[in-house]
């Protein structure tokens, strides 16, 4: 995959196995290493290749971040430097939103974190949504689908 302007001219060549939108100057790219093995990485808008293709997956920069896949299959973000910002230790992730960013523990439970990786909602949650102008989705274990605001606490039930 590579990138065309509005025109259709080639601006990036085709050089990757995979290549998302860019977004706060940075698109994800994907690379084949071993066999069907995929990593990914992030290029700038000139095709330079900013961070290198060594995470197991990838999303696109959101308020800054990114999360990622680590070596260790779990999930955490980086920095539009590459540099770790949150460690790998969430067992899933969601992008930014509004200074947070829901994430799943080991009890297989959804809460929120900063941007500084602090447990800002505890994990309670089977699913959990970003955040929309200061609320966001939950399900509880019961099934039932929530409201809750930037403080955890739930405003409406559906």
């Amino acid at each position: 995959c590579g990138y065309v302007d509005k025109t259709g001219k080639v601006v990036i060549p085709c050089q990757w196995a995979s290549a998302d939108s860019f977004s706060e100057g940075l698109a994800k790219v994907e690379k084949v290493v071993e066999g069907d093995e995929w990593m990914s990485g992030y290029i700038d808008k000139t095709g330079k290749l900013v961070i290198p293709c060594v995470w197991g997956s990838a999303d696109s920069f959101s308020e800054g971040l990114a999360y990622v896949i680590g070596p260790n299959g779990n999930y955490g973000y980086i920095e539009k430097t590459g540099k770790v910002a949150i460690s790998c230790q969430w067992y899933d992730a969601n992008p930014f939103s509004e200074g947070m960013a829901a994430v799943k523990d080991s009890s297989e439970k959804y809460g929120y974190i900063d941007r500084t990786g602090k447990l800002v909602i505890p994990c309670r949650w089977k699913s959990a949504s970003s955040f929309y102008r200061g609320l966001a989705f939950v399900t509880d274990d019961q099934e039932n689908n929530l409201v809750i605001d930037k403080t955890g606490h739930v405003v409406k039930e559906q």
